[in-house]
């Protein structure tokens, strides 16, 4: 038996909650049809309180896609300074004073001075 890959899993998550989700707006569209004439009260009540269960489930399910959209922005933009560079990179002189980069020549080094 072939392992699954996490990326395929976390791809087939989405899938299925995108599918929930228009199971919901079809649901959603059923209970929101006018109930017939012969139709008791209590019945409709039911498939009033139905209808908002459903819309509630709906919004949490948008919310849920849109924040996994946002995640996934975030983790495809650039993630800004790489590896230690984000420590050099402060606007405190403080830190910069111990930038010892070997890379960067001591005329370049933005602080070299010590305490």
């Amino acid at each position: 038996m072939r392992a699954i890959d996490p990326a395929d899993r976390a791809i087939e998550l989405l899938k299925r909650t995108r599918d929930l989700l228009f199971e919901c707006r079809t649901a959603g569209e059923g209970l929101a049809e006018p109930p017939a004439d012969s139709e008791p009260p209590a019945v409709a009540g039911e498939r009033t309180a139905y209808g908002v269960l459903v819309a509630a489930l709906e919004e949490g399910l948008v919310k849920t896609l849109e924040h996994a959209i946002d995640v996934l922005r975030r983790f495809s933009a650039p993630a800004g300074p790489s590896s230690g560079e984000w420590f050099f990179c402060s606007p405190f002189p403080e830190r910069r004073r111990y930038d010892t980069r070997p890379w960067l020549s001591k005329s370049k080094a933005s602080v070299r001075k010590g305490p």
